[in-house]
């Protein structure tokens, strides 16, 4: 679905709530805005690490860090490991 038509469909329902529910709904989304603030924007797809973000290479490192510093096991072999014990 289109961004266009999504806002149309949005605006469509909303158009339908009394002014109670819409007092409901612009708390809801003042709410998510505010616990999104410090989120940074997603979609990077690019693989040169110069072009990353300070945000992101610090995420990145962080996580490898952690699995530097943790034993860790493959998706296969979780994947094994619940198999033989779920037996399925």
């Amino acid at each position: 679905m289109k961004t266009s038509d999504l806002r149309k469909e949005i605006i469509s329902r909303l158009d339908l709530l009394d002014e109670a529910q819409l007092k409901e709904v612009l708390l809801f989304i003042e709410k998510y805005s505010e616990s999104r603030a410090e989120e940074p924007a997603i979609g990077y797809s690019t693989e040169d690490w110069e072009l990353l973000p300070s945000w992101q290479q610090k995420r990145i490192e962080k996580a490898n860090a952690f699995l530097d510093d943790h034993e860790w096991e493959s998706h296969e072999d979780v994947v094994k490991r619940m198999k033989t014990k779920y037996h399925f």
